[in-house]
């Protein structure tokens, strides 16, 4: 029987401080996810971009999926941003991941 392929997907990226962070601040955010299934290993990254409502600058999040054998691999879920800021996973249950890093 062949093997469904459905893409992860993300239902949400939130910050903690939706009204910006000050040098040193632990960022927390929250990545709700929908698990998907490959038949085959594949990488694929998501972004999104959030704008600090004080300076108005805006700065992307990445989270990246990697799906083998017909699962995703919780594991594999990280983020990256363009500051270069370097994020910690603190949670994963398979549908949400938590990750903080410092502004």
């Amino acid at each position: 029987m062949p093997t469904s392929v459905t893409p992860p997907s993300i239902t949400s990226i939130t910050l903690d401080k939706p009204n910006g962070y000050n040098a040193g601040d632990t960022i927390t955010a929250t990545v709700n996810y929908v698990a998907g299934t490959s038949s085959s290993t594949s990488t694929r990254t998501y972004t999104g971009t959030a704008t600090d409502s004080v300076t108005g600058q805006s700065g992307q999040i990445q989270v990246t999926f990697t799906t083998s054998d017909n699962a995703i691999d919780a594991e594999s879920v990280t983020v990256s941003d363009t500051g270069s800021r370097n994020w910690t996973k603190v949670s994963d249950n398979g549908s949400v991941a938590v990750f903080t890093a410092t502004a």
